[in-house]
This record gives C-alpha cells, structure tokens and sequence, in this order.
C-alpha cells in the first residue's frame, strides 16, 4: 500500500523473505532470538513494554492535544 510513495532507495532496500535461510543470509543469527532461527535466547520485550507503559500520562497529552486540535 505504501510502496507508490516510497523513494527508490527504500524500495530497494525493502526485502520479502521466503524462508528464515533466506533471511540469515542478510541478518546474522548471533542478533535474533531464537523465534527467528537465531542464538541470542528467546525474545523478551519486557523492559520495551515497561517503558511504554510508563508512558502513559504523555500518550495522553498528545491524544488530547490532536482532539483540541483535530478542527485545524
């Protein structure tokens, strides 16, 4: 849906894989968790959400702030 509006440059550099093989020849297994075929344990996202979550009271500032100014 977005390709038509991307440069030429992020359209190239925008890759579909196949199979996770296909995938390791690009992204070495030694970053991934293990749910992509990689050896750096399984993924854990918990300090990310965490860090989110404590976030709260600014997502709710910008979320007032576009409805104040949603008419602009």
């Amino acid at each position: 849906m977005i390709k038509p509006f991307l440069n030429e440059e992020i359209k190239r550099s925008i890759l579909f894989h196949s199979s996770l093989d296909s995938f390791h020849n690009y992204v070495d297994k030694e970053i991934l968790p293990e749910e992509l075929g990689g050896t750096n344990g399984g993924f854990d996202n918990r300090d990310a959400a965490l860090a989110v979550y404590n976030m709260s009271e600014y997502f709710n500032r910008v979320h007032t702030y576009v409805q104040r100014n949603s008419s602009l």
